[in-house]
């Protein structure tokens, strides 16, 4: 009887597993080519978090129309106000309002962004946990959408972005890199006031 048993639940993990993996392309992911060069990105520094805030859910529809077809796109006081959703102007006015692409599996646990100093390019990127072995199959992970407004001296050269799915080990990332504000919950203003773009 026990081994009947065993051999159920031995079954249910195997169909259930793949459900934690995600093959999703979202069009905003630039899938690589045999003229790719690859960028080892951990090198640049991360940007304050008191200079960035992600487009609420309701407005991410406004955003993408915006960024159809382009990685980033200007925007005026009125727009920035708008998808800012009462998020802080940086007090230094050489700063521009920018809407970027960024793309994560929902629900995602935090973000890092980052920018070349030299180019200006910039990289969003979103973490998001798989439940590991505790919750196998039960979260039907999707790529969406993840919209940024950002301030920058001047527009990016070029913007990426990218979204990780994985397990316990996105825990132990430093809790000075990284940014757990979601789109959606008041805490814009919770921001470290302390946190500036500091390399690695």
């Amino acid at each position: 009887m026990y081994f009947k048993y065993l051999h159920l639940i031995i079954i249910l993990i195997a169909v259930a597993l793949p459900g934690c993996r995600s093959t999703e392309v979202h069009p905003w992911r630039c899938p690589g080519n045999d003229m790719s060069v690859a960028i080892d990105t951990r090198k640049w520094p991360i940007v304050s978090q008191n200079l960035y805030i992600h487009v609420p859910t309701k407005k991410i529809k406004e955003a993408e129309k915006l960024l159809t077809d382009k990685e980033f796109q200007p925007l005026n006081k009125q727009q920035a106000e708008y998808f800012g959703n009462g998020f802080p102007v940086p007090e230094d006015k050489t700063l521009q309002p920018y809407l970027v692409r960024g793309v994560g599996f929902a629900p995602y646990y935090y973000t890092i962004i980052r920018k070349n100093p030299d180019t200006n390019e910039l990289v969003t990127y979103h973490a998001t946990w798989n439940g590991e072995i505790f919750l196998p199959g039960l979260i039907n992970f999707r790529l969406n959408s993840c919209p940024i407004l950002i301030y920058l001296d001047k527009a990016p050269l070029r913007v990426y972005p990218t979204a990780e799915l994985g397990g316990d080990w996105l825990m132990c990332r430093n809790r000075k890199e990284i940014d757990t504000r979601q789109p959606d919950k008041s805490d814009i203003l919770k921001c470290d006031k302390g946190k500036t773009a500091n390399a690695d």
